[in-house]
């Protein structure tokens, strides 16, 4: 290769370094994530069936779940907003003996914002996945496969009436499972034998790097929302805070899930050819160094 198509090469590779990083016009999103601990309140002794599966009836109950905070901006009493984020609803149960994921659930606050119901003494939050009467975009995941049959799931929580001052649904809730400590829930996989349980703890989550779906890991669902954010400013994909979702993002997932779990980094999906360039050039761009890569640019035309 000659000098000027050497030239070319570093300017081909400039441009598309600066094309993966420059802003396109999108949402800004801001996500929010919680986890939360409980357990099922079945009466009686002994184990109880769910989702063709045997559990006590007492068993402890984990799980997470997470939203887009500029969703909830509404004008209505009660607000009620879709969410498709992928994995963003999830539930174990004995430890992990049944694990539930939901990537399409539904969002419903109430509160007494106008006073349109004069009787309300109640802010209320429910996070609901439910196929009983419209079927969902996406399966519920059942110990990781498509589960086919009906499934109900809904968090409860509630506050005093002074917990919402409008219609808006705020990033800091909820941070409590409730005034009265017990956020009475329901998971069933039949029609009507919901089994409940109720929510002792309920906590923020701070996602790590590369979480970009807030369930307080990273793993393949973290790559999915990374490409759906692709091109625009959403900030829970954004790994590098540059303000733009860019192939520089994809790195930062990447290398996190490489160093959470090297068998599931070996299988890495791969994105379009052109974000592969993309990703490629940022990676040899970041080795050579941003002070050699600037000091060369200063020395050479560009226009060449």
């Amino acid at each position: 290769m000659n000098s000027v198509d050497g030239i070319r090469g570093l300017k081909l590779t400039f441009l598309l370094v600066v094309l993966a990083q420059t802003p396109v016009a999108g949402i800004h999103a801001e996500r929010v994530g919680f986890q939360f601990t409980g357990a099922l309140q079945v009466p009686g002794t002994g184990n109880t069936n769910l989702f063709n599966k045997s559990v006590p009836k007492n068993s402890p109950i984990t799980g997470t779940f997470s939203y887009d905070v500029p969703s909830a901006a509404s004008g209505t009493n009660p607000a009620k907003f879709d969410h498709h984020i992928e994995g963003g609803f999830t539930l174990k149960i004995n430890n992990g003996d049944i694990r539930l994921s939901a990537s399409d659930f539904l969002v419903v606050v109430t509160n007494d914002f106008q006073r349109q119901v004069p009787l309300e003494t109640v802010d209320t939050l429910d996070v609901k996945y439910d196929t009983r009467f419209t079927p969902a975009p996406r399966p519920l995941l059942f110990n990781d496969s498509p589960w086919e049959g009906i499934a109900y799931i809904t968090l409860e929580f509630s506050w005093p009436f002074t917990t919402f001052a409008d219609a808006e649904l705020t990033a800091d809730r909820p941070l409590t499972p409730g005034f009265s400590n017990a956020a009475y829930s329901s998971v069933s996989s039949s029609a009507n034998l919901l089994k409940f349980f109720y929510i002792s703890s309920v906590s923020a989550i701070v996602p790590p790097s590369g979480d970009y779906n807030y369930d307080g890991r990273v793993d393949f669902s973290d790559y999915n929302e990374w490409r759906k954010a692709f091109g625009d400013s959403a900030s829970y994909a954004d790994g590098n805070n540059d303000g733009v979702v860019d192939a520089a993002d994809y790195v930062v997932w990447r290398d996190a899930l490489g160093s959470n779990d090297a068998i599931a980094a070996a299988s890495v999906p791969e994105p379009t050819s052109l974000v592969s360039a993309a990703i490629g050039l940022y990676t040899l761009a970041t080795r050579f160094g941003r002070q050699r890569f600037w000091r060369l640019r200063r020395f050479t035309s560009w226009e060449a």
